[in-house]
C-alpha cells in the first residue's frame, strides 16, 4: 500500500504577519501610551509619554530587532517636550560611551584581522599538557575563548574557538551532540561571556561603567577593577570545569589517546603583523593600567589618565596607520581605517546604546516623575534590608529577569535607576555595577536572555538542546551565586 501523503499545514500567520504585528505594537506603545492616565501620582503625562517610548523600544528589541526601534525611540524623544530631536540624537551618538564603543570595536577588528586571535587559540590547544588529558583540553578551550574575548570581541572569540574545536572534534573522532562536545561548546561560550567583563574596555564593562559615570560622575580604578574580575572569573570557570568533571561526567574515552596530533602548532611563530598587533595591544593595556599603579602627581600619568580608553586606543591605531604595510611600497598603512570600520563596528550594539541616553534622560527628568516613582518603589522594597541583603536581592532579581529579557537591556535599565538608590543606602555604586555585571552574565538559560545564548541554542548541529539546557542552568546558577558571594569583596576604589 502506498505510503500516506503527509500534508504539511501552513501556519495560520506567516513570519511577515507576525513581524508587522509586533512592529505595530512597538509603534503604538511609543506614540499612544501617553493617552493612558498616570497610574502613580508621581508620574506626569510627560512621564507616561517617556514610559511609553521606553516600553515600545523594549518591546521592539525583544520581538523585532535592535536598530529601527532604537532610532524611532530617539525620534519620539524629540517630541516629548523634554528635548528637541537634534538634542536627542546628539545626546545618543555624541555620548562618551558611543565614541568608546566605536573605536574599541575597530581595534578588536584589527586584532582579528592580524590573525593574533587564531594564533592565541591554537597556542592553547597545542600545549603538551592537554595530550591524553580530556579535562586539560577542556580547560585549554575555555581559556582560549576567555583570553580572546578579553582582548577582542566576544562573538568573534566564540566563533573562532568554536571553529577550531570543530576541526579538533573531527580529528579526535568526537561525534556531534555527544556529552563532551556539549560541555566544551558551552564552556567556550561561557568563558568568552566572562571575558567580556574583565577589562574596562571590554564590551559589557564599557556599558556598565559608562552608565555609572553618567549617573554618579564616578569612574573606577582600571587596574583594581581588572584584577578583581580576573579573580572572580577564574573562580566561575573553575566551578563550571568541576561541574563538567564531577557532575555531568561525559564520556572522554576518545580523548585519552597519547598521540600528539597538534605538535606541529607548537613550532608556528607569529608573523610580523601578529607581532605588531601583540605589541599594540600591550601598549594599549599599559596606557590604561599605569594610572592605577603610579601616583597622579606624575605629569605622564596625568596625561595617560586624561587620554582614557578612547585616547589610548586611538593613539595605538594612529601609530599603525602611520607605519607602512610590508609589500605595499609605502602606499598602505598596517591598519586600514576604512576596512576595520566596516568589519568591526557592530551597529546593532552602537545604535542600541545611543538610544538609551535620550530615553533614560526622558525617564529621569523632573518633568516625567518616572524615576522618582521607580526609586520610591525599590527603596521601599529594600529599606528594611541591610546593604548585603539589599544587593543580594537586586542581584537575584536581575539574574531571574535576564533569562527572559536581553541582559544588556537590563543593565541599561537598572544601573542609572539604582545608582542613586544604593548611594542613599550608603552602598558604593561600584559594588552595584560589579554585582549586576555578574548577575546579568547568567543570561544563558533561554535564547532571549542574551545574544550568545541565542547563538548556542541555534547551533543544534553541534549541541543537544536538552543537555545544553542542563549545562545552562548550572552555569547560570554558578554565575548568580558568585554574584551574591562577591558583594562584600566588590568595594573597588572609585575616582570622582
Amino acid at each position: 500500500m502506498a505510503a500516506e501523503l503527509q500534508i504539511k499545514r501552513k501556519p495560520i500567520f506567516s513570519q511577515s504577519t507576525k513581524y508587522y504585528f509586533h512592529s505595530a505594537i512597538a509603534i503604538l506603545l511609543m506614540f499612544t501610551f501617553r493617552f493612558i492616565p498616570p497610574f502613580n501620582p508621581m508620574i506626569t503625562e510627560t512621564g507616561m509619554n517617556a514610559l511609553g517610548i521606553f516600553l515600545g523600544v523594549l518591546y521592539g528589541w525583544s520581538f523585532v530587532g535592535m536598530i529601527w526601534p532604537s532610532l524611532l525611540g530617539m525620534i519620539a524623544c524629540g517630541f516629548t517636550g523634554i528635548m528637541t530631536l537634534q538634542e536627542s540624537f546628539a545626546m545618543g551618538f555624541g555620548s562618551d560611551l558611543a565614541v568608546i564603543t566605536i573605536f574599541v570595536f575597530m581595534f578588536a577588528a584589527f586584532m582579528e584581522e592580524s590573525g593574533l586571535n587564531s594564533y592565541i587559540a591554537n597556542w592553547f590547544i597545542s600545549r603538551k599538557i592537554v595530550v591524553g588529558k580530556p579535562y586539560a583540553f577542556l580547560a585549554a578551550m575555555m581559556l582560549s575563548g576567555f583570553v580572546l574575548s578579553c582582548f577582542t570581541q566576544i562573538f568573534a572569540a566564540i566563533v573562532i574557538v568554536w571553529s577550531i574545536f570543530y576541526n579538533v572534534a573531527k580529528e579526535m573522532g568526537l561525534q556531534r551532540r555527544e556529552g563532551f562536545v556539549n560541555c566544551t561548546m558551552f564552556g567556550i561560550l561561557y568563558s568568552a561571556s566572562l571575558g567580556a567583563i574583565v577589562f574596562p574596555f571590554s564590551s559589557f564593562a564599557i556599558i556598565a561603567l559608562g552608565l555609572m559615570k553618567k549617573a554618579t560622575g564616578l569612574t573606577v580604578n582600571f587596574l583594581t577593577f581588572s584584577l578583581f574580575n580576573l579573580l572572580a572569573c577564574s573562580i566561575i570557570m573553575l566551578l563550571y570545569w568541576l561541574a563538567c568533571k564531577y557532575l555531568f561526567r561525559p564520556d572522554t574515552q576518545k580523548l585519552l589517546s597519547t598521540e600528539d596530533r597538534f605538535a606541529y602548532m607548537r613550532g608556528v611563530k607569529m608573523n610580523k603583523k601578529q607581532k605588531s598587533a601583540a605589541v599594540g595591544l600591550g601598549i594599549f593595556l599599559t596606557m590604561l593600567f599605569l594610572p592605577g599603579i603610579f601616583p597622579n602627581s606624575s605629569f605622564i600619568i596625568n596625561q595617560l589618565k586624561s587620554l582614557g580608553v578612547v585616547g589610548s586606543v586611538l593613539l595605538v591605531m594612529i601609530a599603525f596607520m602611520i607605519l607602512r604595510k610590508d609589500g605595499s611600497e609605502g602606499t598602505e598603512g598596517i591598519l586600514n581605517f576604512g576596512d576595520i570600520a566596516r568589519k568591526g563596528i557592530n551597529w546593532q550594539v552602537l545604535v542600541l546604546l545611543a538610544s538609551t541616553f535620550p530615553i533614560s534622560s526622558a525617564l529621569e527628568s523632573e518633568q516625567s516623575g518616572v524615576l522618582k516613582a521607580a526609586e520610591a518603589f525599590i527603596s521601599s522594597s529594600i529599606s528594611d534590608l541591610n546593604p548585603f541583603l539589599a544587593m543580594a536581592f537586586l542581584a537575584i532579581l536581575v539574574a531571574c529577569l535576564t533569562q527572559f529579557t536581553h541582559n544588556a537591556v537590563l543593565l541599561i535599565i537598572f544601573i542609572p535607576m539604582l545608582c542613586p538608590i544604593v548611594i542613599s543606602h550608603g552602598i558604593n555604586p561600584i559594588v552595584l555595577v560589579v554585582t549586576l555585571l555578574y548577575a546579568s552574565k547568567s543570561a544563558l538559560i533561554t535564547p532571549a536572555a542574551s545574544t550568545q545564548a541565542a547563538m548556542i541554542f541555534a547551533n543544534t548541529e553541534w549541541v543537544e538542546i536538552k543537555e545544553l539546557f542542563k549545562l545552562a542552568v548550572v552555569g547560570a546558577t554558578i554565575m548568580a551565586v558568585v554574584a551574591v558571594a562577591i558583594i562584600p569583596l566588590a568595594n573597588i576604589s572609585s575616582v570622582a
